[in-house]
């Protein structure tokens, strides 16, 4: 049963709101003045308060000011009953915080439509904070969960690194890693027919020995694409430039072919041999450590949010020349990224 609090002086005016709201299925507390109607609010945590503004102790605008500022009753909905008919006053005690107010004597009709009314709108705006909770929890939680996997993946490269196999691993500290993606269209166009597979094959090939032509260190096969490790003596920028020149070379058919999603990240690198224990050496290699990490999950983002290349915010400081930077995009799950929309002809080195 909804719980409703008359605050009024007057007693005849609060037994009228007091029947009119039982008749509407309310419990009604009663309280004569604004002390001790505090008191109730704080005690009883009602539905929706009804109250004087001229009234002993604490006055209707004084109370209405505390509902608010306590967290427990700051979305309880306000009705002020008054009998001042001057805009000044009642404007006042709008600008203290009351939802509505109804001239006295109250008419029954008009207090159950504005009741009716608030708690429409109270419920409303209870719904959607606590729809935009649920949302921002689960954010946070996936953010904390890819920081999680960063850090599994550098302590896994740390610790891979340290291993007797670890004069087969190269490692690079300020690299430019791009993440490529073939997309779910193209993967399933290769598991339907021989020939789609073939394409795929052929357009992954392709994709490979252009960026290895066009600077790329290390091109390695990665979940559902390729990661390509750009690294330079004189640093990332110019790295980057490599890269920029690389990604430039794509022709669009055969970015369309495999609809490729991209992530771009700078940092540390490692390109790891896994052994292959039925011949006795290294067999796979795959590309480890935080840049790499991050770069997959940025190419995730760009997937998402439906655009081809998603880099992070902090790529923009080392852009000499080599893109054209977009959006940058904060919200949602995955890491912030900025979307990458052209690669320019870069400068010399």
């Amino acid at each position: 049963m909804p719980l409703a609090l008359v605050i009024e002086d007057d007693a005849v005016q609060r037994l009228a709101a007091r029947l009119v709201l039982q008749g509407e299925g309310f419990h009604v507390e009663e309280a004569d003045d604004g002390d001790q109607g505090l008191a109730k609010a704080r005690a009883f945590r009602p539905d929706i308060v009804l109250c004087d503004l001229l009234m002993p102790g604490l006055d209707g605008w004084q109370l209405i000011a505390e509902l608010r500022q306590d967290p427990q009753l700051w979305d309880v909905p306000v009705i002020v009953l008054t009998a001042m008919t001057e805009r000044a006053q009642v404007r006042r005690a709008m600008n203290s915080g009351a939802d509505d107010f109804l001239l006295k004597p109250v008419q029954a009709e008009e207090l159950c439509e504005a009741v009716e009314a608030l708690l429409a709108r109270r419920d409303a705006l209870r719904a959607h904070y606590t729809q935009m909770l649920r949302r921002r929890l689960g954010e946070t939680l996936e953010q904390e969960k890819q920081q999680l996997a960063l850090r599994y993946e550098q302590r896994l490269a740390e610790e891979l690194g340290r291993g007797q196999d670890a004069q087969g691993v190269q490692v690079w500290r300020n690299a430019v890693v791009l993440s490529l993606g073939i997309g779910p269209d193209a993967l399933l166009a290769a598991l339907g027919s021989r020939e789609g597979a073939q394409a795929l094959c052929d357009g992954t090939s392709r994709l490979r020995d252009l960026l290895l032509l066009f600077g790329a260190t290390r091109v390695l096969g990665a979940d559902s694409g390729l990661v390509a490790v750009f690294a330079d003596p004189l640093g990332p920028r110019v790295a980057l430039r490599h890269a920029a020149r690389a990604m430039k070379s794509v022709e669009p058919a055969l970015e369309r072919a495999l609809d490729l999603a991209t992530g771009v990240e700078t940092g540390g690198v490692l390109v790891l041999p896994l052994p292959d224990p039925a011949e006795g050496q290294a067999g796979l290699q795959v590309a480890a450590g935080p840049a790499a990490a991050a770069a997959a999950l940025l190419r995730q983002r760009a997937r998402q949010l439906h655009w081809r290349v998603a880099a992070s915010p902090g790529l923009r400081a080392l852009n000499a020349g080599c893109l054209r930077a977009g959006r940058l995009e904060l919200a949602g799950p995955g890491p912030a990224a900025v979307e990458v929309e052209a690669w320019l002809e870069p400068g010399g080195a």
